[in-house]
């Protein structure tokens, strides 16, 4: 998916499932995690957002499989995550 229909699915907030945003514009990046993050409950948002950093991929699956918590949706923000993990997630 290219990167014009991600931000339209934001828009309509019919975004879900996972997504890798990658490129060499790092505020392309935080833009768009920013946009997928205001689609929570504001409230709510603690509850249901989670950022982890190079984890392993067990707490990726661990951290997505959680229920969000009086929302629709719950955001993962996975970073730097290792080849390793990344290969057992593509299985």
């Amino acid at each position: 998916m290219d990167g014009i229909a991600f931000i339209k699915q934001i828009a309509e907030g019919s975004i879900g499932g996972a997504y890798c945003l990658c490129g060499q514009e790092p505020y392309v990046r935080e833009r768009a995690v920013k946009k997928v993050l205001s689609l929570l409950n504001a409230d709510l948002k603690d509850m249901n957002a989670q950022v982890l950093t190079n984890p392993a991929a067990s707490d990726v699956i661990n951290a997505c499989e959680t229920l969000p918590l009086f929302d629709l949706r719950r955001v993962v923000i996975v970073r730097e995550l290792a080849a390793d993990a990344a290969t057992a997630l593509a299985d």
